[in-house]
């Protein structure tokens, strides 16, 4: 007998392939949160593998991930930040439901017991006091035999660590009263550790900042996030992350800039950036942040005061127009009086700091260098350089890695539901737009130096906001996990990589 089927008859499923089956697992484990931050971690850990078996010897060290030595080290001081860990964890709840006194104070405090631990796991408490800080201190006594240093400021330094040739003098002036309170080297330490505790005064001015871009939900997961980072935690008792806590200073005065559009705010706003550029050269790229979030602000995001009849409300464009000439204005003045006061000309230093980094390794070739070569028809580079196509994904990798992997997804998820707003109304949505395009044109600009998981830790306040929101909204299951998982991340870190310092 043949046997038929009606046509109405459901038919059995077709057998699925191992093939087909196993791709249809790996999507789903990709779809995840924990998948995608493991898909990032195997991503990192091919680009040091491809440098170290595809570049030659000479240039192997050239492509970042990660500026460090492999020196492994498990000691008792690799304990230190697993206890300081779950001792604060266990008082977490309690510090996010008091005062904000005590918030603040518990912020501060965690950053500071976690940098201090996470550095002594390196071998020891004297590692506080990294070599590159060393220098700074050892440079700064020399330099202030000269009295008044800031007047012919690069005269002054060639003499000194090559490091000071390619920095502004604003370090050494932030130096000068630690080293009159502390002058013996064997002091030293302590300048470290005053410096891993104004890095953790950062966390309270993003905890505003995330208050004024992302609503007061994501204050406290912004806060923790910055002082669980591990690149702020590797990096905390450096000038690096000093300037990273003024950095988060200056992203809360430019959160009222965006949310308020007022004069004042525009001219705090650029008198800060003016301030970070004094410190270091590279707090500049602060302004492509400004311009980038002002273009989306006049585009799309009102100020929020619209409703109450505010000068922003009647004439958002003129008012945003005119903060961002304050913050213009504010940034000259904060130059030229101190050439004024002190005589220090930056414009002639900034100059000196871009020829002399000419001169060294890392100098790359940034957009400015290909203008001038191959239309103005300057001189090439003299000497051995890198290559922009060996650094330039390295910096992404390693900013983002050192951020912490969770938080790089979160910002990620948060970026891509921000984008298929239409439009993004939200100041969250126009600020985190603007992060990641300043990001991408900063780093294709080549005005960088790789090593971005020390050198840009300022920027790293740009992410942890939205990475917050995201946490809050979505995922607030995942604080506990993504918190330990930084901390966990910094450890192996150190015990396993020695980082340049």
């Amino acid at each position: 007998m043949v046997q038929t089927f009606n046509r109405n008859e459901a038919r059995p499923p077709p057998r699925r392939g191992a093939v087909g089956f196993k791709m249809n697992r790996v999507k789903t484990a990709l779809s995840t949160f924990w998948g995608q931050v493991a898909l990032f971690c195997l991503l990192t850990a091919t680009v040091p593998v491809l440098r170290y078996f595809l570049l030659p010897i000479k240039n192997r060290y050239q492509l970042s991930p990660f500026f460090s030595f492999v020196e492994p080290y498990l000691g008792p001081f690799t304990l230190l930040p697993l206890v300081a860990l779950f001792a604060l964890t266990l008082c977490l709840r309690q510090a996010l439901r008091a005062p904000a006194v005590v918030k603040y104070t518990y912020f501060t405090v965690t950053f500071f017991t976690l940098t201090v631990t996470v550095n002594a796991a390196l071998g020891g408490l004297h590692n506080l006091l990294p070599q590159a800080l060393w220098q700074y201190l050892a440079d700064a006594q020399k330099l202030y035999v000269h009295g008044n240093f800031l007047r012919d400021y690069h005269l002054h330094v060639e003499s000194l660590h090559w490091h000071a040739t390619v920095h502004p003098a604003g370090v050494f002036l932030y130096f000068y009263p630690l080293l009159r309170i502390f002058p013996a080297q064997s002091q030293w330490v302590w300048i470290a550790l005053v410096n891993a505790l104004l890095a953790g005064t950062g966390a309270l001015f993003l905890y505003r900042a995330a208050g004024n871009l992302y609503g007061e939900k994501a204050r406290a997961p912004a806060a923790l996030l910055y002082v669980t980072a591990p690149s702020l935690l590797l990096y905390g008792s450096t000038i690096d992350a000093v300037i990273a806590a003024y950095g988060a200073f200056t992203l809360y005065l430019l959160s009222r800039y965006l949310t308020r559009g007022r004069l004042r705010d525009g001219f705090l706003a650029g008198l800060a950036v003016a301030g970070g550029v004094f410190l270091a050269y590279q707090f500049g790229f602060f302004w492509v942040l400004l311009g980038v979030g002002t273009v989306l602000a006049l585009r799309y995001a009102p100020p929020p005061a619209a409703s109450e009849g505010s000068p922003a409300a009647r004439g958002k464009r003129g008012w945003l127009v005119a903060s961002v000439a304050a913050a213009v204005g504010a940034f000259g003045a904060f130059f030229v009086a101190l050439y004024f006061l002190t005589g220090f000309n930056v414009v002639a230093e900034f100059i000196h700091q871009l020829r002399a980094s000419e001169k060294y390794y890392g100098s790359g070739e940034n957009v400015w260098y290909l203008f001038n070569r191959y239309v103005l028809g300057g001189p090439a580079y003299e000497g051995p350089h890198r290559s922009a196509l060996m650094w330039i994904p390295g910096n992404f990798l390693a900013f983002f890695f050192l951020l912490g992997p969770p938080t790089t997804i979160l910002f990620l998820r948060d970026l891509w539901r921000r984008l298929k707003e239409r439009p993004p109304r939200a100041a969250g949505a126009v600020f985190s737009i603007a992060a990641a395009a300043s990001f991408l044109l900063i780093n294709f600009s080549g005005f960088t130096l790789a090593e971005t998981e020390r050198v840009w830790l300022f920027m790293t306040p740009w992410f942890l906001g939205g990475a917050a929101s995201y946490l809050e909204e979505r995922r607030p299951d995942l604080l506990f996990s993504v918190l330990a998982f930084n901390v966990l991340l910094s450890v192996a870190f150190v015990t396993f990589f020695r980082p340049i310092r």
